[in-house]
Order: structure tokens, then C-alpha cells, then sequence
């Protein structure tokens, strides 16, 4: 029997995953560890192919802002990776099926729910609800005083020169 990577799978019990030390990915590997019916004699664990899909999402989710992620299994073998951010909170269910379902929660008042994505659906989802100013520095937002106009013009043959720059870090 072969497994979506295409090599035999190894027995559950000898996974070993002492040296993850990330609750976040701890816990998403402790799902691989769940025994067939785990959910009222009809679970199933999920796939290694889902579980790096769930890892990727909540990267995003904490790229996204949120303060706190969480994930929780799905009784088919889904996965739901929760991130948290003050009083909001951020979901997506990612289904054994390939099917996705986002929800975002504001301030108490539910802003978005949808279902059927596709995983590229939902990446955007996440981004463009993101808690935080998402560029191109990753992390970080340039502030700049621009002195003068030639401070602001560049030649094809020069990069502009920022005379003053202060970095304002998002994630504190």
C-alpha cells in the first residue's frame, strides 16, 4: 500500500517527534498519532499531504497577525487551523477532500464564511484579511521622510536612496 507521497507508510506508533518543540506544529503532528475510529469508532487521521497544507495555512495565519494558533481535528480526516488576534478570530477547515471552508470573526460579528475553496481561495482569504500591513518586506513597513522631490525619482541606472528610514516592526 502506498501513500500520497508515494512510498509505504510507516507504522503510526514510530513516528517520532521529540524534537518538535512548536505547539503549533506539535500538535498538528500529534494528529497523525490518531488510531482509526478515534472519533466514536469512525475517525480517521489525516493524510501527510493535508497536514503540510495545514502547515502552510497557519504559517499564513501567523504571517496574518494572529497572536495565537490552534488546530483541531476533523472526524473524516479534515483539519481546522484556528488563529486568534485580540477579540478575532481567523478559521480555515481544511477537508480530506481538497475542499476548503474560511470564516473570519470580528469584533464578535461574523464578516465572512465560505465554503467549497480551493487552496489557492482560501491563501488569498487569509491575506487579504490580514491583521497586519502585508508587503513586500515581509514583516516589516518602511517609514520614510522624503526631504526633497529628487529624493523620489530614480534613473534606470540608480536606485533610490532613502535619506531617512525608520523600520516599525509589526510583530512585537
Amino acid at each position: 500500500m502506498r501513500n500520497e507521497i508515494g512510498m509505504a507508510p510507516k507504522p503510526r506508533a514510530a513516528i517520532s517527534l521529540t524534537s518538535v518543540t512548536d505547539v503549533f506544529l506539535r500538535s498538528l503532528y500529534d494528529l497523525l498519532l490518531l488510531p482509526e475510529g478515534w472519533y466514536f469508532g469512525k475517525g480517521t487521521a489525516p493524510s501527510l499531504k493535508l497536514i503540510a497544507i495545514a502547515i502552510e495555512i497557519g504559517d499564513l495565519i501567523r504571517l496574518a497577525g494572529a497572536r495565537k494558533r490552534e488546530v483541531f481535528p476533523g472526524a473524516d480526516g479534515g483539519i481546522l487551523v484556528s488563529g486568534y488576534h485580540k477579540d478575532d478570530t481567523m478559521e480555515v477547515f481544511c477537508g480530506a477532500d481538497n475542499k476548503f471552508r474560511f470564516s473570519l470573526e470580528r469584533n464578535g460579528e461574523d464578516l465572512d464564511y465560505s465554503e467549497y475553496l480551493t487552496l489557492s481561495m482560501v491563501k488569498d482569504k487569509v491575506r487579504r484579511n490580514s491583521w497586519t500591513q502585508v508587503n513586500s518586506y515581509g514583516f516589516f513597513t518602511p517609514n520614510t521622510t522624503v526631504r526633497s522631490k529628487s529624493d523620489t525619482k530614480a534613473s534606470r541606472s540608480r536606485t533610490p536612496v532613502m535619506r531617512e528610514c525608520r523600520w516599525s516592526q509589526h510583530f512585537v
